[in-house]
């Protein structure tokens, strides 16, 4: 009996003809994209975008910084932090 259910579970999970190929083709792509990915070109680009990320957010929140004591006077910030 156990038997027969495990050749049920493997005739359910088999995909059929038609897709086995498409399936066959993605995990393809993804075997590839993965490759890529570790290539010296990829880790730097990487490391590159994540650079510029960085240095955006800081940027961003040194401008946030600069608009607020426009605003509100420096002493009252430090009486407030």
């Amino acid at each position: 009996m156990r038997q027969l259910e495990t050749i049920g579970a493997k005739v359910a999970s088999t995909p059929s003809i038609c897709t086995g190929a498409r399936i066959t083709f993605e995990r393809q792509k993804v075997c590839q994209r993965k490759s890529r990915a570790r290539l010296q070109d990829a880790r730097a680009r990487e490391s590159l975008l994540k650079g510029r990320s960085i240095w955006r957010r800081s940027r961003e929140r040194d401008l946030y910084k600069r608009e607020r004591e426009s605003r509100v006077p420096g002493d009252v910030i430090a009486a407030f932090s």
